[in-house]
């Protein structure tokens, strides 16, 4: 069932002075779809005309409009042609969805409507499953030679990856928490790496040479004072309540970059997802925060000013309307 918020008039900001996490925008959803009856969406992604949620276990694909409405379904687990077994992330564009499987260690891709074209076996792993397509060619974060690959999605061939490592944040006891996670977004002419720990914005052009890089220093110390508090603690936590601050998602739509956080710079301390940065890609700042109005969410994605976010805390799907300011325009 949807239900249309009456609240969406509270799309301006609610408070707030600026900070170094730039100004605070309080939202709230236009639409919330609880059709879905799962107990996880472990990854969201958007072209110009749907939001396409990931439900892993089930190996089901379910793809909304932007105002809410489910619009159909698709995928069957399986071992066989066109089936999954455990389909970790997807990426779309308006004539392709394209879909890895962490089991099979493949990429199959479909038609924006469901329809099953091919398969591709890769022949490494993808890094929790953080890749992008771009212009024929896809991207993926790797945990060997090179943090990026890129293979070609018409032979299957791979090419010279790129990219850089970073030494592991921390050791525990022989257990690393490293910040070479690495999320992967294409933007006009570029391909974005942000590093999931390291607060760090790489662009690079399709051929791997790097053009610009973002840094956020009071960001990468907020990243930093968390985890070494959250370090100390580890031994005594459950490893099911443990949770070192870092990017969970991000997504790109008009030269703005959206990171969704673990934790909120205004209340550390609880481990809530709900709190979305704003980058502008131009000038390399963090212009806005964007509050959520529950406490954990997991996917993230936004397309032409619609976000889409899966609310785990209430087991439903949100759509929101991103102010037009945050674009620099007025609403």
């Amino acid at each position: 069932m949807i239900y249309i918020s009456a609240l969406a008039i509270l799309l301006h900001s609610c408070s707030s002075s600026h900070s170094p996490f730039g100004e605070t925008v309080y939202l709230q959803p236009e639409a919330i779809n609880n059709e879905l009856v799962v107990d996880m969406i472990h990854s969201i992604s958007a072209n110009d005309h749907y939001f396409t949620f990931v439900h892993s276990k089930t190996c089901r694909f379910y793809v909304f409009d932007s105002l809410g409405n489910l619009q159909f379904t698709f995928g069957v687990k399986g071992k066989g042609p066109a089936e999954f077994q455990w389909p970790g992330g997807i990426f779309m564009t308006d004539s392709l969805t394209i879909i890895y499987d962490e089991v099979r260690k493949s990429v199959l891709q479909y038609t924006v409507d469901g329809k099953y074209k091919r398969e591709i076996v890769l022949k490494t792993g993808v890094s929790r499953s953080r890749f992008c397509y771009h212009r024929g060619y896809l991207y993926f974060h790797a945990m060997d030679e090179y943090p990026v690959k890129k293979v070609n999605m018409q032979t299957g061939e791979q090419v010279k990856g790129f990219g850089e490592f970073y030494p592991p944040f921390h050791t525990v006891k022989d257990r690393y928490f490293n910040n070479m996670y690495w999320y992967l977004q294409p933007c006009r002419e570029t391909v974005l790496a942000v590093n999931a720990h390291h607060a760090e914005v790489n662009i690079y052009n399709t051929d791997g040479k790097i053009l610009r890089k973002l840094s956020f220093p009071e960001l990468e110390k907020f990243f930093r004072i968390l985890n070494k508090s959250s370090l100390s603690k580890l031994l005594d936590t459950p490893p099911e309540r443990f949770a070192l601050i870092h990017i969970s998602d991000i997504s790109v739509d008009r030269d703005k970059l959206f990171l969704l956080l673990t934790r909120s710079p205004e209340d550390p301390k609880q481990v809530q997802i709900n709190t979305i940065l704003v980058i502008d890609l131009k000038s390399g700042n963090i212009n806005d925060t964007l509050k959520l109005p529950g406490r954990m969410y997991f996917g993230m994605a936004v397309r032409n000013g619609h976000c889409a976010v899966y609310n785990y805390s209430d087991a439903q799907c949100e759509f929101y309307m991103v102010p037009q300011k945050i674009y620099g325009q007025k609403d």
